[in-house]
């Protein structure tokens, strides 16, 4: 018997973006919360949506598409279709549950801190439990901002990017993504989920990581720039001098970001003839 495959909800909004554009993650959440569709949990809390779960989805969204009708009567014409197969209301995260995944979160970040090189030995020691795959909640995810207390696993990536699995890998050979491993599990950590963010904004506007391969290069030839002003400063190794060159590569950097603006503008307007 072949096993059942489930695929992450980053996956399952690329599915369904063929048909419905618009749709976002946060429109898949709320037809879960109103049980429409129930997807199955990992023992770390990702979702896991069947081929099932998918048809459903796309059988609900073709209903508000087409015949404009009101939640409570898809949720019927649901059963009418699935039968007795129909999703029933998602079982709510217990305190318990939620309480352990914030543990396995500090445990993750406090090993992060010390430098990705240096985490897998500072993990080592953990109990099991406190080793698992780093989760932030699924209830407030999208109300979190991307700090180094959120380093999360690659299914929340995929939540909060909007990014597809092979986009992640893509964006990861291009050099514009950049995972770490903590015993044995990837992670991202801010930097990550800021770009992942923008990467899924581009999505939709068709454009994949391999075209934005450009930027990443960009950055690398200012990074060299920056390294040669304080290339002198690092050398001293003392406190003072390692200030002064976070100074000054601070504000080059900056000054990049202005000149990139400025002259984005221009190109702008010579593109729409202002």
């Amino acid at each position: 018997m072949t096993a059942r495959t489930y695929v992450s909800i980053g996956e399952v909004l690329a599915q369904l973006r063929e048909e419905f554009p618009d749709v976002t993650i946060s429109k898949i959440r709320f037809l879960e919360s109103q049980g429409l569709v129930t997807p199955q949990r990992s023992p770390s809390g990702y979702r896991k949506f069947s081929a099932r779960d998918v048809e459903t989805l796309q059988f609900i969204l073709r209903q508000q598409r087409e015949h404009f009708l009101p939640l409570k009567v898809i949720k019927e014409r649901v059963k009418e279709h699935f039968g007795e197969g129909a999703p029933a209301a998602p079982a709510p995260t217990s305190p318990e549950d939620r309480a352990a995944r914030l543990e396995r979160m500090a445990s993750v970040v406090a090993a992060l801190q010390e430098g990705p090189r240096d985490a897998v030995p500072a993990l080592a020691s953990l109990p099991q439990a406190q080793r698992e795959e780093p989760v932030v909640s699924d209830d407030t995810i999208d109300d979190v901002a991307p700090t180094p207390m959120n380093a999360i696993g690659l299914d929340d990536l995929l939540e909060i990017s909007g990014m597809s699995a092979a986009d992640v890998t893509q964006a990861e050979a291009c050099g514009l993504l950049r995972s770490h491993r903590v015993a044995g599990e990837v992670v991202y950590r801010e930097d990550a989920v800021a770009t992942a963010k923008v990467l899924g904004q581009f999505a939709k506007f068709g454009i994949e990581p391999r075209h934005l391969r450009t930027y990443a290069n960009a950055v690398d030839r200012e990074i060299g720039l920056v390294s040669q002003v304080i290339t002198a400063q690092l050398r001293a190794r003392t406190p003072e001098s390692r200030q002064r060159a976070a100074e000054q590569a601070s504000e080059m950097a900056k000054l990049g970001q202005s000149l990139r603006a400025a002259l984005l503008r221009r190109a702008l307007a010579d593109l729409l003839g202002n």
